[in-house]
């Protein structure tokens, strides 16, 4: 009968635990809003043209998962630039090229033993990365000025996560990078290039 109870014990034990992985994997994270930087005054650039060069190229293949989703980090910024600048100028060009742009997805350690059949481990972890670099260019071949920045963010995605979930947090990824690359491409804007923006960008951006 002792034999018995235990057994009736420790199967209650397993299944309160599955029910517990059940409900946590249910639980779906609140999606962020579609990223957009609207909500930040367009930089009004004195020249005549911007061009995006993207000079980085996904291998299309693992570890690299940007390919795989609908934002990667190299739309991200082309969307920054659509959104934030704008050439007022007559003359002169802005070239911002995306040079590195990558998510690297990882596998993580998992809880070995018995141990492991209830412990929710994180499963993956993503690696963000975006290096930018901006130049103006007048007539000649040399840049009249430039500058570069370089973000990186990475978070972990649990075992029993959705594809809805990761999906989320890949998004939450993004935007929390391109948030970073925001902050350091203004101040970075305002030390070099503060000739070639306008009078009303700078004063909307708090420059």
């Amino acid at each position: 009968m002792h034999n018995l109870a235990q057994k009736l014990l420790r199967c209650f034990t397993a299944l309160l635990a599955v029910g517990l992985v059940t409900a946590c994997a249910q639980q779906q994270p609140p999606a962020p809003p579609a990223l957009s930087f609207s909500q930040y005054p367009v930089l009004n650039m004195n020249v005549a043209r911007i061009e995006v060069v993207e000079a980085y190229k996904s291998p299309n293949a693992a570890p690299n998962i940007e390919h795989l989703m609908p934002s990667s980090p190299a739309k991200a910024m082309k969307l920054w630039v659509k959104e934030r600048l704008r050439a007022t100028g007559s003359d002169k060009m802005l070239q911002v090229t995306i040079v590195d742009a990558p998510v690297i997805s990882s596998d993580l350690p998992r809880t070995k033993g018995v141990a492991g059949l209830f412990t929710v481990d994180q499963d993956k972890k993503y690696e963000a990365r975006l290096e930018v670099e901006m130049r103006i260019y007048g007539e000649g071949s040399l840049s009249e000025a430039d500058t570069s920045v370089i973000v990186s963010r990475s978070t972990t995605i649990p075992e029993n996560a959705t594809v809805n979930s990761r999906r989320i947090a890949y998004e939450k990824l993004i935007a929390d990078m391109m948030e970073m690359l925001n902050d350091k491409l203004e101040k970075n804007m305002l030390k070099y290039f503060g000739a070639y923006i306008g009078a009303a960008g700078k004063q909307q951006s708090g420059f």
